[in-house]
């Protein structure tokens, strides 16, 4: 399945196979400046090796992707990688880890390195900004989160007060995002992580965001809104599984297990009422 440019189709990486066809293999489907190739984002698969998975930092990439092919020449592919083994354009090019872009000759699998890529390739529009508040309100809650999910933690206070001091500063945000009303990097970055939060420690670990979290949930309400957001989230089922199946984690049962592999694809992107829509300045 190929995801090009401008026209990312939301169903497409849900329900067919990420897999490169043959015009645009290695080297081949890639020609001229940088600027005019075809950039492939690997991300991992899903249950069945083959679907679009659950990992935030491959949805944060996918994410900034599609913000910068809205309104740059970009064009980009996803391509899933399954848990048997790297393709060959891996060794290749000597990367090994997930997310990971290949880019003409580029080829780069660590996170930051990657947007800073992207960033000097692509730079409009510019995700960039300079929030030292919000970067630092968002600096511990998904490390809290994955103390308590894998039990290193154990209760959810830690947890609970870094997404208290979240909410209190989203409340009081007349925007829609965390530092404007359009996503920028770091939207892209808490955005998925948040979202895994909610679908994962309900099922594994019965905790909810709490309703009186306002600011949290119109903040999630505004982004199951967006359509980048949408596009590049991937099923409740993967999300749960993506954390079930670490060796650290709560574990499902086998019918439990069998059961998500097989369900129809669901998507949490519903809220409480009290996520009321924010009013714009």
């Amino acid at each position: 399945m190929t995801l090009l440019g401008k026209g990312v189709d939301s169903s497409h990486h849900q329900n067919e196979d990420c897999n490169n066809n043959n015009n645009n293999n290695n080297s081949g489907h890639n020609s001229g400046h940088n600027g005019h190739r075809v950039l492939t984002l690997y991300v991992r698969a899903g249950c069945d090796n083959k679907k679009y998975g659950a990992c935030p930092f491959c949805q944060r990439i996918f994410m900034v992707l599609m913000l910068k092919a809205a309104s740059c020449p970009l064009k980009f592919k996803v391509a899933t990688v399954p848990k048997s083994g790297l393709p060959d354009e891996f060794k290749e090019h000597g990367i090994r880890n997930l997310p990971a872009i290949i880019h003409g000759n580029e080829a780069i699998d660590t996170v930051e390195e990657i947007i800073d890529y992207i960033e000097s390739e692509f730079p409009e529009p510019c995700l960039d900004v300079d929030n030292p508040v919000v970067d630092r309100l968002t600096r511990n809650f998904f490390s809290k989160f994955c103390y308590y999910i894998k039990a290193v933690s154990k209760d959810a206070s830690g947890l609970e007060m870094e997404l208290k001091r979240l909410d209190d500063y989203l409340r009081k945000n007349d925007y829609r995002f965390l530092a404007g009303n359009s996503l920028s990097h770091l939207d892209c970055e808490i955005l998925p992580k948040l979202h895994h939060m909610r679908v994962a420690a309900l099922k594994l670990k019965r905790f909810e965001f709490p309703t009186q979290c306002s600011g949290i949930w119109r903040y999630l309400n505004n982004a199951y809104n967006n359509e980048f957001f949408q596009k590049s989230c991937p099923p409740d089922q993967e999300i749960i599984l993506h954390w079930a199946d670490r060796p650290d984690t709560p574990n499902l049962s086998y019918e439990e297990h069998s059961i998500l592999t097989r369900n129809t694809p669901r998507f949490s992107f519903d809220v409480p009422a009290i996520a009321m829509p924010v009013n714009l300045k």
